[in-house]
């Protein structure tokens, strides 16, 4: 040959590998960064619904119930959602219809009569808040009314615990108000269901073709500004 149209090296040969291969490893760590970023954002979006259609008492509660999991090299899966506690279903019964199965119940009374209010403290059953109860009394325990003339006698003004179940009254925590047995918590099984809000459903319709392709440019935008091998071809 007389004459030579290109030259091609064992070095550039590798230098075109080293990219290819940082190029590859980029788009995987683009493709985790894409996925958390979409959890993350879905997380906001599950937030923004609660706050917008039902009512929060506790926002710190709701930030410790709502989380998302991060995808990994390894696990390139993520995950957003609420998480279930004791007594707390994470809000199943609203997405889904399913019957709820609690069995405690705050009356609004207990809530200083405004339901967008916590429970008083003192309101609480819990073992600090030792409530007055029949077995404190040498009396039958078929009938709860002698029970209630003791505590009407002595005209008893704190919270008092009925464990169990009577004829004329049901299980719960009770407090006399003018002379009148008023309940704060209910400990029968509740039959009144949540109303129905899809709260999920709705979260995941926020996200649109728009919304993905701007977050997948942003991953990958960051993990190629993060690799350096790359960034020596730049």
């Amino acid at each position: 040959m007389t004459q030579k149209i290109f030259s091609v090296k064992k070095n550039d040969l590798k230098g075109h590998k080293d990219y290819y291969k940082a190029l590859k490893a980029a788009t995987k760590f683009a493709e985790v960064g894409f996925l958390n970023g979409l959890a993350f954002k879905t997380r906001g979006n599950i937030m923004a619904e609660l706050d917008r259609h039902m009512t929060i008492r506790s926002p710190s509660f709701v930030r410790g119930s709502v989380r998302f999991q991060k995808a990994t090299i390894k696990n390139p899966v993520s995950e957003a959602g609420s998480i279930k506690r004791e007594r707390f279903t994470g809000w199943e019964e609203q997405e889904t219809g399913k019957k709820t199965a609690r069995t405690r119940v705050q009356t609004r009374l207990a809530r200083s009569n405004d339901w967008k209010r916590r429970v008083a403290p003192r309101f609480r059953l819990k073992l600090s808040n030792k409530f007055i109860r029949p077995s404190d009394f040498k009396l039958k325990k078929t009938d709860i009314v002698p029970f209630l003339q003791i505590l009407d006698g002595k005209k008893w003004r704190h919270p008092y615990f009925v464990p169990t179940r009577y004829k004329r009254m049901q299980r719960g925590v009770y407090i006399f108000v003018a002379r009148k047995i008023r309940r704060i918590q209910n400990l029968e099984p509740d039959d009144v269901q949540p109303k129905r809000d899809e709260w999920m459903s709705r979260s995941v319709g926020h996200i649109n073709d728009d919304m993905l392709n701007e977050e997948y440019k942003k991953a990958m935008r960051i993990s190629l500004q993060k690799n350096r091998t790359l960034n020596r071809f730049a």
